[in-house]
């Protein structure tokens, strides 16, 4: 399905639309920091659901292995384990 998303829209337009909806979760986030609320939780998780079929688009265009991303992602959890284990 993301092949053809993207082979329909175009990969540059659907970079521009990551953003957009990257975007829109960022300002999710805010609104219910303001106003937490049950209507703006189920925000958030549109707006990742939204954040992560693109991402998945954008791993696609860019020829990026999810096992790279899974890497990536467990090399930088370590990382963080590690500060909260020093207590930093």
């Amino acid at each position: 399905m993301y092949r053809k998303i993207i082979g329909h829209f175009g990969a540059d337009k659907q970079i521009l639309k990551s953003m957009e909806e990257l975007s829109e979760l960022i300002q999710a986030l805010a609104r219910h920091q303001v106003e937490p609320s049950e209507a703006n939780l189920y925000n958030i998780k549109e707006e990742i659901a939204d954040c992560t079929i693109m991402i998945m688009q954008l791993c696609i265009i860019y020829n990026i292995k999810e096992s790279e991303i899974s890497f990536i992602k467990e090399t930088k959890l370590a990382r963080v384990m590690d500060r909260i284990k020093e207590g930093v």
